[in-house]
């Protein structure tokens, strides 16, 4: 009988995200070769196949006390990480024979960890966008500093902020790292292989797989009424409806605006938003504006089809679920002509297209439409075909299965690289031990048995800039993540023994003093949740 393969799906949260981070694929694959387990940071859901990383408070607030200290000491990401030493530790990893991570950086993943990830497993990375090949912002935009280093960032304001500009040192990093690995990347889009092929990080990857993302076509299609879904929202009958997801950053929100200001049209108009509100304020004098704030799945089948048309000019975009889930439901889709949505929406012939931040083009689009109802129903009916040939979940599904048997049977795992053998004794690392006391100092007392595990001896203030594209400073970060992980893994354990200690000497001794005791704790524990 052929062994099962066990697949182990690595992400920060379960359902959120559930269709493409791994969570479905748990329940929905019905394969007696496959094996499917998750592991989370923050589990949402009561799947028995989902386990946490990180097991109680301690070791939570241990990350958010690591992702503050990188944000606000360190102008770093994915370096410091009990995350990565907790991972090595379970049941789960142990028994995986492939490892799939999902938003490794939103996982609070170590970089140098990798390394030894991918010696112990087969390792398939989801890039859902381009932070892996940056050296630190999740989408880009226009800036192409991304090929050739990102030396002078403009911009660190952005997700997974830095205070100094260490974005040269952090895409160095990635580069000496990526060079000892070669895993198996997964793309959803032409848009970001050709990103990942022209990357000088990771143009040396030889196993680069496009697999699209999938809806649930059952769910998303046009089978609701019109009239219906527009009960739901008291709009109009008549009027003619644009949807779009209004949100500061990267969807284009601020074009619409202007394109709305433009627009000159006899019919009557209703702008139905999702996420964030009042970004439309300034011209509800002129159009039925609601603003419905966040949708859940059952929201958003019915704001797709009580619409006329879904606008997603998006200045940042690796796939575009939003577009295709309104196509799924036989709507028209405007677009720019750039990030991946052209190819993914079948533009021009089913996506509108426009060109990249223009307002007056986007009114063009959005006037053609209102006025040629069959050109509307037209690229819906085309919308839906495609979605049915190229976006069901099912074979989305279906090619990550058939990926994970094609590595397991054709990947074999070689050893990457030993960290033991690298000399820690360097100015370098003198300089990273420098601003780790600093975290240690912080965060535990001076007389605690974690702190003498922890602080380096015999270190004197160093102010240079701090290198970490360096193997002799990952060294010591690795060593310092281990022993961080291990001392508040052994601390819990050694006040539970404490606490067991000192409650059966109660127990024996004064039975009356342990229940005042239990009942002290009771009250307190009450008290904090209220």
């Amino acid at each position: 009988m052929e062994k099962k393969i066990n697949i182990l799906e690595v992400n920060n949260v379960d359902l959120p995200g559930r269709r493409f981070n791994g969570y479905d694929l748990v329940n929905s694959i019905k394969d007696e070769n496959i094996n499917i387990n998750q592991t989370v940071i923050f589990k949402q859901s009561k799947n028995d196949k989902v386990k946490q990383i990180l097991l109680n408070y301690e070791q939570m607030q241990m990350l958010e006390k690591l992702e503050n200290f990188e944000k606000q000491e360190l102008s770093v990401h994915s370096n410091l990480s009990i995350t990565s030493p907790a991972l090595l530790k379970t049941k789960e990893y142990e028994e995986a024979d492939i490892i799939h991570f999902h938003m490794f950086h939103n996982t609070k993943l170590s970089l140098i960890s990798l390394l030894q990830m991918c010696s112990e497993k087969r390792v398939v990375m989801s890039f859902h966008d381009p932070w892996s090949i940056t050296g630190r912002c999740v989408h880009f935009g226009e800036c192409t500093k991304w090929q050739t280093g990102c030396v002078d960032c403009k911009n660190l304001d952005t997700l997974f902020q830095f205070k100094e500009d260490n974005c040269n040192e952090m895409w160095k990093l990635k580069k000496m790292i990526y060079e000892k690995i070669n895993p198996d990347i997964v793309v959803s889009s032409k848009y970001m292989y050709n990103l990942v092929k022209q990357s000088p990080l990771t143009k040396h990857f030889t196993n680069v797989h496009i697999i699209p993302l999938g809806v649930d076509l059952k769910f998303f299609n046009n089978q609701i009424q019109k009239t219906e879904a527009r009960k739901k929202f008291n709009i109009p009958e008549t009027d003619i409806v644009l949807f779009l997801r209004a949100q500061k950053a990267l969807k284009g929100t601020e074009y619409v605006l202007e394109t709305l200001k433009k627009l000159h049209t006899d019919r009557k108009i209703t702008i139905l938003t999702c996420d964030e509100k009042d970004r439309f304020a300034e011209i509800k004098d002129r159009y039925n504006v609601i603003d419905f704030g966040q949708m859940n799945n059952k929201d958003l089948l019915y704001a797709y089809n009580a619409c006329d048309i879904f606008l997603m000019p998006s200045t940042g975009e690796t796939f575009g679920m939003m577009a295709i889930e309104a196509m799924a439901c036989s709507k028209p889709v405007i677009i720019f002509n750039n990030t991946a949505l052209p190819d993914v929406t079948f533009a021009p012939e089913c996506g509108v297209l426009v060109e990249n931040k223009n307002s007056d083009k986007l009114m063009e689009a959005i006037e053609q439409l209102i006025t040629n109802e069959e050109e509307r129903e037209k690229r819906g009916k085309l919308g839906r075909k495609l979605c049915e040939e190229h976006y069901s979940i099912d074979k989305y599904n279906r090619s990550l299965i058939n990926l994970y048997k094609e590595i397991k049977e054709k990947r074999t795992i070689e050893k990457v690289m030993d960290l033991t053998q690298i000399e820690s004794n360097t100015k370098a690392s003198k300089q990273i031990q420098n601003r780790l006391n600093k975290f240690t100092m912080a965060n535990f007392k001076e007389t605690s048995e974690e702190y003498k595990i922890l602080k380096y001896k015999n270190i004197n203030n160093i102010d240079e800039k701090t290198i970490y594209a360096d193997w002799n400073v990952q060294k010591i970060i690795n060593e310092y993540n281990n022993k961080l992980y291990d001392v508040i893994v052994n601390k819990r354990t050694h006040n539970l023994f404490i606490q067991i200690k000192n409650a059966m000497i109660l127990l024996i001794k004064d039975r009356s003093r342990l229940k005042n005791s239990i009942q002290y704790k009771f009250n307190t524990i009450f008290k904090k949740k209220d």
